[in-house]
This record gives C-alpha cells, sequence and structure tokens, in this order.
C-alpha cells in the first residue's frame, strides 16, 4: 500500500473510489481520500507524521486474472482434444460469413464438410486413446491443408469442417479441396503402426 500526502482533500472526489486499469503489466488501481483519524485508517496504523488529509493508493497485480480470461475464452471457442475451433466459434464465423456475402454480394465463401468413415470401428478395435491420436492427425493435417484466412473445426466426434474465403476465386478453392483429398489417406497398417 502507498500513502500519498496532500495539504487538503478535493470536496468533489468525497468518497468515490476511482478505478484504472493499466497495460503491461495488468495493475487495477483504486485511489481513496482518507482523513487522519486513526480509527479511520485502511492500513491500521496512525498517520505518519500527522499532517493531516491524505489518499491511500493500492496496486493489485490483475496479471493472473487476465490470463485466466484469456484461458477461459480459449476453452469456449476451442476444442479441448485437436486445438481446432469448436462448433460455437465455427457457427458464429459461418453467420459472420452469411452476412457478409449478403451485404457484399463480390465476396464469397465454401464450406468443406469431412467426416471420418467407420471411425467407431477405430475406437473399438484399437481403443479410445488410438481414436483420440487419429482425430489429433486429421486436424493436424486439415491444418496444413488450409490458407490462414480460413477456418478449420472440429464440429463433434468425427466431424470436421473448414470454412473457405473464396477471395482468391472458384479455382483457388477447388485446388484448396483436392489438397485436402490428397492428403486425407490414412491407411489402417499406416495408424497401427503410428499408434504402436
Amino acid at each position: 500500500m502507498l500513502v500519498l500526502k496532500f495539504g487538503s482533500v478535493d470536496s468533489s472526489v468525497g468518497g468515490a473510489t476511482v478505478t484504472v486499469t493499466l497495460q503491461q503489466p495488468s495493475v487495477r488501481s483504486s485511489t481513496q481520500p482518507c482523513i487522519s483519524d486513526p480509527d479511520r485508517w485502511a492500513a491500521g496504523g496512525e498517520d505518519p507524521g500527522g499532517a493531516g488529509h491524505c489518499l491511500i493508493h493500492q496496486l493489485h497485480d490483475i496479471t493472473s486474472r487476465h490470463v485466466a480470461e484469456r484461458r477461459l475464452q480459449h476453452i469456449a471457442y476451442h476444442d479441448g482434444l485437436t486445438d481446432l475451433a469448436n462448433r460455437n466459434c465455427f457457427q458464429e464465423r459461418l453467420g459472420v460469413a452469411v452476412e457478409k456475402s449478403r451485404t457484399d454480394r463480390r465476396y464469397g465463401f465454401a464450406l468443406i464438410v469431412l467426416d471420418l468413415d467407420r471411425f467407431k470401428i477405430v475406437n473399438d478395435s484399437l481403443g479410445h486413446p488410438a481414436g483420440d491420436e487419429l482425430l489429433k492427425e486429421v486436424a493436424r493435417r486439415l491444418e496444413t491443408c488450409v490458407r490462414p484466412v480460413d477456418l478449420v473445426a472440429r464440429l463433434g466426434g468425427d466431424e470436421f469442417a473448414a470454412l473457405v474465403d473464396r477471395g482468391a476465386g472458384d479455382r483457388a478453392t477447388l485446388q484448396l479441396a483436392d489438397r485436402v483429398l490428397a492428403d486425407w489417406p490414412v491407411t489402417a497398417e499406416a495408424f497401427r503402426k503410428a499408434a504402436a
């Protein structure tokens, strides 16, 4: 706690608390006027120097709170297994894309929706940890196929989707879909070796 001495306290401040949030480092600051009555000192001590009115200035590091808020934001919009965008994030971005395409006729987007056929067999025969590894590998491959402006999401279970900005034209979108399909094959034998 930092005690700042002043000859008088501005009466316009009254008993109000002023809160300021600072960047780098994250600090919450509050300033409160007080009277030098020893019974009213927040620190429990007496007025150092006995000069009368003063201000008590408290600084609190809230970096951990900001980190926790960012972490919760990430959890709310990302899949816990693959760290791809989740269904909520995908639906929000899709809504924005639909609205943008309504207002701007030049804007276009494409959807690529993927589902893993017979994924249940992987889980049943090799176990859920192997199924999780397969989902992570699919997520990794999808991310390497798309451009930074595109969004890849795991919608749930074995369903994935990519929201593709068609700003580069239809040919570029079709080439992207071809890249996804070319990188897609994962044979059972190759997966067994990778999972072992």
